[in-house]
């Protein structure tokens, strides 16, 4: 804004040091400020006409949902041992479109890793609201074998008792024809 002091010569020159009254916390049906300039003893006031809009409230931003945008290091585990989440990224995805990096997500169903699972799942609570993600993992049996390379379930029986009679009697007869062939 830019103020001028008018004199009686005909003469003009911007002012800087005027003050402005009712410029503060402005409701929404106020028209006008006061501008007022001092120099010497005579003080000048001119109304300045203004619009004051009625203010929007700010809907605050809520979380989401979160996601995991780098995997951990490891995502390989022996049966018994606990995630660990070294090198993994989660990010929060908030109502008004942005995203944040968050370190204070918790870990469910990380440790003591079973034979069977398969993931665990990453939380986040923010403002009374909590998300998940998952998060793939790959469990091996602590003989080395992945849980997924285990044999499958054919539905063949094998009477154990009778396998080891019939191993039994073929090493018996097996015995019996080598000391018949040497002559023992």
């Amino acid at each position: 804004m830019e103020v001028t002091a008018c004199y009686s010569d005909g003469t003009e020159q911007v002012v800087t040091n005027y003050t402005v009254t009712n410029g503060e916390n402005l409701p929404k049906d106020q028209t006008s400020v006061t501008i007022s300039y001092t120099e010497g003893e005579v003080t000048k006031e001119i109304a300045q006409a203004i619009t004051v809009k009625e203010k929007t409230p700010e809907t605050p931003k809520t979380l989401d949902s979160i996601k995991i945008t780098k995997a951990p290091s490891k995502v390989e585990y022996t049966e018994g041992e606990s995630f660990n989440k070294t090198g993994m990224e989660v990010k929060a995805c908030y109502s008004d479109g942005t995203e944040q990096v968050i370190t204070n997500y918790t870990v469910t169903n990380g440790e003591k890793l079973a034979k069977n699972q398969t993931s665990v799942t990453i939380s986040y609570t923010e403002g009374g609201v909590t998300k998940t993600a998952t998060q793939e993992i790959k469990i091996q049996n602590k003989d080395n074998t992945t849980s997924d390379k285990e044999l499958p379930n054919t539905g063949v029986k094998v009477p154990v008792l009778g396998g080891i009679v019939v191993m039994f009697i073929t090493a018996i007869v097996s015995v019996i024809k080598i000391k018949r062939l040497s002559g023992i």
